[in-house]
């Protein structure tokens, strides 16, 4: 565990390399040879987050997820009860969306999990505010969106352009929250409508409590 502090306080970050790639592929070809365990290998994550030891230190967990159906990606499912999906504002990416999202329904009935989808954010538009191309392809989305979200969630605002602070934050913790007018004007509004949608906050808080649970979250 990694702490991030004083750039968020009581967090803690477990960062994960090409390290961890090794051991779940270990582990995929571990669970192959074997016919039983007494642990499925897709819900190891899972049992060990409800380990008391655990549950009694956090409060709340955030997988960051590779685009990739691997091992350790269907462990996070398992163990989540919320989905947020980002996706490139480009219509290759709108398209695949919809696929994604059916493939996870798919995951859901299989393996008789509760996961809710809390929104998709649009991520990399090219300038500050979203082109016209873009602006279509994220409003054709959100049209669509009756047809396949669940669970009555569909898209957040605002959208992330693409700026020079998020590479520049890659591998660097939490930087990224040193860059204030990212932060302020992107990561929080995104942060706190999430955190109506999933239920850590009221919708009914005002704007003055909304400036203040910010920054109460960012010192």
């Amino acid at each position: 565990l990694v702490h991030v502090a004083p750039l968020m306080c009581r967090t803690w970050l477990v960062p994960s390399s090409y390290e961890f790639a090794e051991r779940e592929n270990q582990m995929m070809w571990e669970a192959v040879q074997r016919d039983q365990e007494d642990v499925d290998v897709r819900y190891r994550l899972a049992h060990a987050l409800h380990r008391p030891e655990v549950r009694r230190r956090f409060d709340i967990v955030i997988f960051d997820l590779p685009p990739r159906m691997s091992l350790g990606t269907v462990n996070a499912l398992i163990a989540s009860h919320w989905l947020l999906v980002q996706m490139v504002l480009d219509k290759l990416s709108a398209d695949a969306v919809p696929r994604f999202l059916s493939q996870m329904s798919g995951l859901k009935s299989d393996l008789d999990i509760d996961l809710r989808l809390a929104g998709i954010v649009g991520v990399m538009h090219r300038v500050r505010q979203r082109s016209d191309e873009e602006e279509l392809t994220w409003s054709n989305l959100g049209s669509e969106a009756e047809e396949w979200l669940y669970d009555g969630f569909g898209l957040i605002e605002p959208t992330l352009p693409r700026r020079q602070a998020f590479p520049n934050s890659a591998g660097e913790k939490l930087t990224i929250l040193e860059d204030a007018e990212v932060r302020d004007e992107f990561l929080v509004p995104i942060f706190f409508e999430l955190s109506q949608r999933i239920g850590l906050i009221s919708r009914q808080s005002s704007d003055q409590s909304h400036e203040d649970e910010t920054a109460t979250a960012l010192n």
